[in-house]
């Protein structure tokens, strides 16, 4: 018999945050041996509609009667539904759905006020933050013994041979929130610097997409600043361990993974502070700007390019905190332990 089941949104390994921490708990699971089925939901989430419903609700028959949910699709399931399908919710957060760039402002009320019925009905609320953990204290209404922060595990790259200019590397995915439009106007006012930039990322969003490479045209740096995509594993440490600087932009993080492998690994991190990135990133371990601060990103970057001394100075810092980073393991058995002792309540 099924303890519990893990409910998430279209196929778990796309190469995002959210679901790279998904796919890793499950995989985390089964090494320990422990069975959570896997209950795919429809990729429309958030947007929900009758037929995401009905969907959801065949996914869900047979299935234990605690289920985590994703919380890209339990923010948005609606309190009537919830109640009708005699289930014990576990909402997995990680970050409030209201909270992502470039929504309107009635969109993100719709969301805020969606999540904040949906998780007044969750036995159990799991998110991937300190920070995050008080806004949902603070603003959705949880109450700190339902609440569990599981931070993610990280990857540590080990060093290579840079094969050409500096390179700077972004990873995540092309959103608004991510902020690669203030990383362009950025980089733009360092442009007379030997440098190329790869953003590593998914084209989530078509239309910014499209935005984002007409600014890199307008700005002249087509050839230097390169949407490469998302990328392979073996990619992705070949990547990491070329890399002068790690640059990330984004306007808010309710983690910030793959910011956190890049100061495990000890590269250099040029940082906007938004969400939780401040606190994960409070030891020194990185240069904190703030968020959508055009001109203070091209201050800290071109000097970390133009100091070598100060990479490596920062570098060892980054090396030094890297120990306050969890393991994947020992956050998978936490949510596990945490969810078992809420059945047996």
């Amino acid at each position: 018999m099924h303890e519990f089941a893990f409910a998430v949104p279209g196929d778990i390994n796309q190469a995002t945050g959210g679901y790279v921490y998904d796919s890793r708990l499950l995989a985390e699971w089964r090494k320990a041996g422990l069975d959570v089925p896997l209950l795919t939901l429809p990729t429309t989430y958030p947007v929900v509609k009758r037929a995401t419903l009905a969907a959801t609700a065949e996914a869900l028959k047979d299935s234990p009667d605690t289920i985590i949910v994703d919380g890209l699709a339990y923010g948005v399931l609606p309190p009537d539904w919830l109640h009708a399908q005699r289930k014990r919710w576990v909402a997995l957060v990680h970050h409030p759905l209201c909270l992502e760039t470039g929504l309107t402002q009635e969109r993100a009320a719709e969301l805020r006020r969606s999540e904040l019925a949906a998780l007044a009905l969750a036995e159990q609320v799991i998110c991937t933050s300190r920070v995050t953990a008080d806004t949902l204290l603070r603003e959705f209404g949880v109450s700190a013994k339902r609440l569990l922060v599981a931070e993610p595990g990280v990857t540590v790259y080990p060093p290579s041979i840079p094969l050409g200019p500096d390179l700077l590397l972004a990873v995540g995915s092309v959103i608004p929130r991510k902020g690669y439009d203030v990383l362009v106007a950025a980089l733009a006012q360092v442009a007379d610097r030997p440098w190329i930039c790869r953003i590593v990322g998914g084209f989530r969003d078509p239309a910014h997409v499209k935005a984002l490479r007409r600014q890199i045209a307008q700005v002249g740096l087509q050839t230097r600043i390169l949407l490469v995509g998302e990328q392979a594993e073996e990619e992705l440490y070949s990547l990491y361990g070329q890399a002068t600087l790690f640059v990330h932009a984004a306007h808010y993080e309710g983690f910030g993974m793959a910011l956190a492998d890049a100061v495990a690994s000890g590269l250099p991190t040029v940082a906007a502070s938004g969400g939780a990135v401040g606190q994960i990133l409070s030891s020194g371990c990185a240069v904190l700007v703030p968020p959508g601060d055009v001109e203070a990103m091209a201050k800290e970057i071109g000097r970390l390019l133009d100091d070598g001394r100060a990479r490596k100075r920062l570098s060892a810092k980054a090396k030094t905190a890297a120990g306050r980073f969890g393991s994947w393991a020992g956050s998978a058995a936490a949510v596990a332990d945490f969810v078992r002792k809420g059945i047996k309540v």
